[in-house]
């Protein structure tokens, strides 16, 4: 399963997720973020999932290399725990890391914008080209 939710955080949301350590992950049960609750609440409408003591979140930016097709279980199955994962465009000066996904070996453009909000079950086969530029992006692993 997948979903969009379209301009789903504010500017100042932006600015409050700016204030996180690069590439640093932070436990959901461990520290509170307004950003995350939103997420949370909002994807219990779709989503059927449990936060647990593994799941994450993470400030990032797009590797020049991309994200090679991968489920969020993880490259070598080091996530099982996974559920859901989600991510957040909050700054994108470029027109590479566009976000695909396989279906049934259907490849799918994700349309995307700053301030969207991308969900999928962490079973759904996806991946980020390389961007040409600077793309800040927001995590979640649930």
């Amino acid at each position: 399963m997948r979903k969009i939710y379209r301009n789903f955080i504010t500017q100042q949301d932006v600015e409050h997720l700016k204030q996180l350590e690069l590439h640093k992950s932070t436990s959901i049960l461990n520290v509170s973020n307004k950003v995350v609750s939103n997420v949370l609440n909002k994807l219990k409408e779709d989503f059927d999932f449990e936060v647990l003591k593994e799941s994450y979140y993470r400030l990032e930016k797009t590797s020049v290399d991309g994200h090679g097709w991968h489920k969020d279980t993880g490259d070598t199955d080091h996530m099982m725990w996974c559920q859901v994962g989600c991510s957040i465009l909050l700054e994108s000066d470029c027109d590479g890391g566009k976000m695909y996904y396989k279906e049934n070996d259907e490849i799918i453009k994700v349309e995307r914008e700053n301030f969207d909000l991308t969900a999928h079950s962490s079973d759904m086969l996806h991946k980020i080209d390389p961007p040409n530029g600077y793309r800040l992006v927001f995590l979640i692993f649930i």
